[in-house]
């Protein structure tokens, strides 16, 4: 990504998350004028935690029933 972004390959990225956290201080990507760095927060909100704990109930109930719960990973696709 950091030579496409040179390149001008990809003409801008925000970046909230890196393979590598956190991002080291001598990677270029910290000076490149085209890109935005936030401290993996993008998703924060004042309702966050509200919904967080309605998907954890609602997942809790589906695991009880044993039901397939929300969100579940599927570690064959990778996520």
């Amino acid at each position: 990504m950091v030579k496409a972004l040179q390149d001008g390959d990809i003409g801008g990225a925000g970046l909230d998350c890196v393979e590598d956290e956190p991002l080291p201080q001598d990677s270029p990507l910290w000076d490149m004028p085209n890109v935005i760095i936030t401290p993996h927060t993008a998703a924060d909100s004042p309702f966050y935690m509200d919904r967080a704990m309605n998907q954890f109930c609602e997942s809790l109930k589906k695991f009880i029933n044993n039901q397939d719960i929300l969100n579940k990973i599927n570690k064959n696709k990778g996520y």
